[in-house]
């Protein structure tokens, strides 16, 4: 995995007891007080990108998504299945994100709707990638919360990862950036769609010892598969934010 830059690495030692996911993600969401859609993908042409969102080529290169930063070797595209979209990131021996930022399509405030809900598919993940061990890093899915950085503009907030290796409730640590499992290839397999949802708050609570700031200012999704010269394959949908139940 090619780390963001000026992220240091730090393996944490031991274990982090994070709360459970709550009970399966629904994704109707009919009262705005109780939920809100970040993500759905309905608004984009099939085959095409997801315009509005961002990706991010190094610290000082965030901009919008565009054709030029699609290639064989990273994307990510809007797919269609029984009358519903989503998108769907290809990384071969690559790295690739896209990001919805603060303030530009991401609105949310962690005191008033503390839970992330989404949902994923991995049809590919990369062989032998494991969260654990900087030379093997990859994770073919994962979705960042990010909040804020650290002096040095390291990135603070929680991966949660659809890891090729690790069981799911495993963690790592990665300086300000703690890394959570929350889907694992061997405990939920492949080619299906796995609904989540994660009280953010609490995880940041349990993972860093401290409450979050209480706006995120970015959502990434993410799939790499570089470190093991490896494929990965996976869909992404229906991100949406809610009160704890």
């Amino acid at each position: 995995m090619r780390p963001l830059p000026l992220l240091v690495l730090y393996t944490l030692l031991g274990t982090i007891a994070v709360p459970s996911a709550l009970a399966q993600a629904s994704f109707s969401c009919s009262d705005t007080r109780q939920c809100a859609k970040l993500e759905d993908f309905e608004r984009f042409e099939v085959g095409g990108l997801p315009l509005g969102w961002y990706t991010y080529q190094d610290r000082k290169d965030v901009r919008p998504v565009n054709g030029t930063l699609q290639t064989d070797e990273e994307r990510f595209e809007v797919m269609a299945e029984g009358g519903n979209k989503f998108i769907r990131a290809t990384v071969r021996d690559n790295a690739h994100r896209i990001i919805l930022r603060s303030g530009e399509g991401l609105d949310w405030d962690v005191n008033e709707k503390p839970v992330l809900a989404w949902r994923w598919r991995a049809h590919e993940l990369p062989v032998g990638a494991r969260e654990d061990r900087n030379q093997l890093n990859d994770t073919g899915a994962a979705v960042y919360v990010i909040f804020d950085q650290d002096w040095l503009g390291r990135p603070r907030g929680i991966k949660y990862s659809y890891s090729s290796t690790l069981p799911a409730g495993s963690t790592e640590s990665y300086g300000g950036l703690k890394v959570l499992v929350v889907s694992s290839w061997g405990e939920d397999g492949l080619g299906h769609w796995i609904e989540l949802e994660r009280d953010v708050r609490a995880d940041f609570e349990a993972l860093h010892g401290r409450t979050p700031p209480s706006r995120p200012t970015a959502i990434f999704l993410w799939s790499d598969s570089d470190s093991v010269d490896g494929v990965a394959v996976v869909d992404f949908d229906d991100l949406q934010v809610r009160r704890t139940r």
